[in-house]
């Protein structure tokens, strides 16, 4: 059985920010009501966002470019003792 969203319904669903094409990844921070978001935006560059499950400002969305790379997704999230870490995958050349 496939299931799917239909993005012409009236169905009421998150929706992403329009630049970003998937959030990929998610984990708690050190503020119980704020989450460390990852994805990839449409303009091939990952996307990070730290704050409330609820995206307000899409300006609030961090881009992410691997050196050397045309495009970037991040997927993996963690949070540490202060310091974020990435996991990701990225493509060089065309």
């Amino acid at each position: 059985m496939e299931s799917y969203i239909d993005r012409n319904s009236d169905t009421n669903y998150y929706q992403p920010p329009s630049n970003v094409s998937a959030w990929q990844g998610i984990c708690p921070t050190d503020d119980p009501k704020k989450y460390l978001l990852t994805g990839t935006q449409d303009t091939g560059f990952g996307a990070i966002y730290r704050g409330t499950i609820n995206i307000a400002n899409s300006n609030d969305i961090l881009t992410m470019k691997y050196p050397e790379s045309t495009t970037t997704s991040v997927y993996g999230p963690e949070f540490t003792k202060k310091k974020y870490s990435f996991v990701g995958s990225y493509q060089t050349g065309a």
